[in-house]
C-alpha cells in the first residue's frame, strides 16, 4: 500500500499488482431518482418547482461531462452542424405545369423578412440545436404585440437557455405544465432568491397553436368560452421524447455515462499523464 499512487483525475496505479483502478463512478449520477417538487417563491406566484436531476444540476453536470470528453463533444458539434444545415430559408409550394410540387425560396415578403432582420432567426436556431443534442429539452419563448386580440401576432422569438430551465408541476387535474421557471442559479442554489426567477406561462404540449389561440381569445375553449389572458409571452414547450419521461427527457446519448464507458474513455489519456509524470 505504500507504492499506491493516486492521481487529480480518480485514478491510481498499484505498481505491485501492475493495475489500474478507476475511483469515480459518474453513472451514479443517474442512479438515483429526481427528487420530488418543492416550493419556490417568485415575484408574481409562489409553485412547486420539478428539479432536474436528484440535485436539481443535472443539466450542469451533463455540460461539464461532455466538455471532458473529445468523443461526445465532436459528435454533439457534428449532430448540432447537420442539424443547422443551411440555416432557416423562408420557402412556400408551387406546383409546375407537369404537376410536380417545387420549392421556392421567399426573399421579397417585407414582413418575413422585418421578423427574420428582428430576431436572428439563424442565431436562434443554433442555439436550439444545442441545447436539443445536449438535453432533449428546449425552451423557445414567444412573444405578442400588445394590439387588439385578432391582429395580435408573434414579433419576437427567443431562446431560454436548457440549463437555466425548469418546469413547475403538472397540474392535476389537467395533466398539464402550467409554467417554465428560468434562473441562471439553477445548479447553483438549491432555491434562488424570488426576484432571481423569472416566472412566464407553458402553452400546451401538443396543441400550442390552438392553445395559444384560445389565451388571446382567438378561438373558444372546449366549453364554449371566449376569454383573452392578456398575456403577451409564453413559453412553447420543445422536446425529443424518450420512454417514461414526463418533465425532462433522458437523451439516448447518455447511455455512454451510464454504461461505465464514458469514465473508462476520460481516465485512460489522465492516467496516462499523471504516470509519465
Amino acid at each position: 500500500m505504500e507504492d499506491l499512487q493516486i492521481f487529480p483525475n480518480y485514478t491510481a496505479f498499484l505498481p505491485g499488482v501492475k493495475a489500474a483502478v478507476v475511483i469515480d463512478n459518474s453513472r451514479d449520477m443517474f442512479a438515483k431518482p429526481d427528487a420530488m417538487p418543492y416550493d419556490v417563491e417568485t415575484e408574481k406566484k409562489a409553485v412547486k418547482v420539478v428539479p432536474w436531476g436528484e440535485d436539481n444540476d443535472l443539466p450542469q453536470q451533463i455540460i461539464q461531462k461532455v466538455g471532458k470528453s473529445p468523443d461526445v463533444s465532436t459528435g454533439l458539434l457534428f449532430n448540432i452542424q447537420v442539424g443547422y444545415g443551411d440555416g432557416v430559408v423562408p420557402c412556400r409550394y408551387e406546383i409546375d405545369k407537369e404537376g410536380k410540387k417545387k420549392v421556392i425560396p421567399v426573399y421579397d415578403n417585407v414582413e418575413i423578412n422585418d421578423f427574420f432582420e428582428k430576431n436572428d432567426i439563424n442565431g436562434y436556431l443554433l442555439e436550439q440545436l444545442t441545447d436539443i443534442n445536449h438535453f432533449y429539452n428546449v425552451f423557445p419563448e414567444i412573444i405578442l404585440n400588445r394590439d387588439k386580440s385578432n391582429a395580435r401576432k408573434a414579433v419576437e422569438l427567443n431562446h431560454k437557455e436548457a440549463a437555466f430551465s425548469r418546469w413547475s408541476k403538472m397540474d392535476k387535474k389537467t395533466g398539464k405544465i402550467p409554467y417554465h421557471l428560468y434562473s441562471a442559479q439553477w445548479g447553483v442554489k438549491k432555491t434562488p432568491e424570488k426576484d432571481e426567477i423569472e416566472i412566464t406561462p407553458v402553452l400546451d404540449f401538443k396543441r400550442p397553436v390552438m392553445d395559444i389561440l384560445r389565451r388571446i381569445g382567438r378561438e373558444k375553449y372546449p366549453d364554449g368560452r371566449i376569454k383573452d389572458e392578456k398575456q403577451y409571452r409564453y413559453i412553447v414547450p420543445v422536446t425529443f421524447p424518450t420512454p417514461g419521461r414526463s418533465y425532462y427527457q433522458k437523451p439516448y446519448w447518455y447511455s455512454i455515462i451510464e454504461s461505465g464507458w464514458y469514465d473508462f474513455a476520460t481516465s485512460i489519456p489522465e492516467f496516462k499523464k499523471y504516470l509519465i509524470k
